[in-house]
């Protein structure tokens, strides 16, 4: 059975994983959630479990050339310091992109530049 790697579930999986390797890469724990979980997909934590973190993974595949893909949920601010995004953006060749923001100031800055396109369209 043959399955191409650019289907969207082996896309965000793929971004999932680079996440937790980097992260343990650089000396934390992290592990991912179990599927469909509304929130986050990766769970942080230093090895002295003094302090943990959640992850919201959005993965932009090789073929994407649009960005990556946020649904209006992104805009509503969770009020949780220890959640971030981790956008993904993987690359033909070589190691994949990875940009990390605090949730509410992504969502933050998709509302401004989102308020900013209408009102400039």
């Amino acid at each position: 059975m043959t399955t191409e790697f650019n289907s969207n579930n082996l896309v965000g999986t793929a971004g999932e994983y680079f996440v937790c390797a980097e992260l343990c890469r650089i000396g934390y724990l992290a592990l991912l959630t179990p599927k469909n979980n509304p929130l986050f997909d990766v769970v942080a934590s230093k090895q002295n479990g003094s302090k943990s973190i959640v992850i919201q993974v959005k993965t932009r595949s090789i073929r994407n050339t649009q960005g990556w893909k946020l649904g209006k949920d992104i805009t509503i601010k969770q009020n949780n310091p220890d959640l971030f995004v981790a956008l993904v953006n993987l690359e033909e060749q070589g190691m994949p992109e990875i940009f990390i923001y605090e949730y509410d100031t992504l969502a933050e800055r998709v509302q401004n530049n989102y308020t900013s396109y209408i009102e400039n369209s």
